[in-house]
Order: C-alpha cells, then structure tokens, then sequence
C-alpha cells in the first residue's frame, strides 16, 4: 500500500512577533470565523514554535479541508500573512449583495408601483432588472430588486 504522505515543499517559520501578532488577532471578538480559522491554521503550521504537524492533521485539527489549508499557505507565501488571513472578493462576484443608495430605491420602487409595460400584466423580477439598468446610475441584478421590494412589503403582482 501506498504511503499518501508527500515531501512538505514549502515550510512555515514565523517569528515571535509575528506569532504574537496573529495570537492577538486570534483572541479579537470582531474577526469572523473564516479569518480566525486561516490565522489558527497558519500558527498550528508554523515548525519554530512547537509540533510539527502534517497538513492533514491540520485541517482535521481545525475541521475545515486540505484545500483550506494548502490555499492558506499558497497566500502565505504569495503575500506574506496579510495576504493569508485577509478574505478577498471580486468586484463582480456578488451582485446580489448590492446597495441601493435612497435614490436608486425611490425610482426602482416608483417602476414596480407604476403600469406594467405593454404586453405584460405585471412586473416581474427579470423586467424590473432590465429597466431598472437603463433607470438607475448602477445595474442592480434581480436578487437585490426582488430583497428591497420583499423589506418595503410591496406586492408588485397586484
């Protein structure tokens, strides 16, 4: 039977200001759970303080993947530990997260409540998407349409 444990290419040693540094982070009530999870994996990965562990027993350790693990130290070493412990996303990932500034949300809202447009008996989601593009400053996809319409309560089949 084949042994699955491979060479470690690239070895973790974070010095004590740095070890001090996450320890600290580590202990801060604001930091949401995916952050303090890389910071708990970068610290059980460092080899000068304490046991050296595989990656493996890390993730099950912390309950999260090897692919956690092994992408924590890919952005440790690309950019150091901001790099590793910060989350980043991409500008147009998240569409339906959107803010609608009072404007925006006064004119989508006067669209739902006026006259459907010719051919249709109602507004639905898709058509307040494509008019509220050419209406307002932002597009603004159906998601975030349909979550403001359901918070103000309006019923835009009627």
């Amino acid at each position: 039977m084949k042994s699955n444990n491979r060479p470690v290419k690239q070895h973790i040693f974070l010095s004590d200001d740095q070890v001090t540094r996450l320890k600290n982070l580590l202990n801060s009530k604001s930091l949401n759970k995916t952050v303090k999870r890389r910071i708990q994996v970068l610290l059980d990965l460092d080899e000068s303080h304490g046991e050296i562990m595989t990656r493996i027993e890390v993730a099950k350790m912390n309950r999260c993947s090897t692919g956690v693990v092994y992408a924590v130290i890919n952005l440790f070493f690309e950019g150091g530990i901001d790099e590793a412990i910060t989350i980043k996303r991409n500008s147009n990932s998240d569409h339906a997260n959107q803010k609608l500034t009072a404007e925006d949300e006064a004119k989508l809202i006067a669209l739902a409540c006026g006259p459907a447009p010719e051919g249709y008996t109602r507004w639905s989601y898709s058509l307040l998407e494509e008019k509220s593009a050419t209406i307002l400053e932002h597009p603004v996809k159906r998601d975030a349409i349909a979550r403001k319409l359901k918070k103000m309560k309006l019923n835009h089949t009627k």
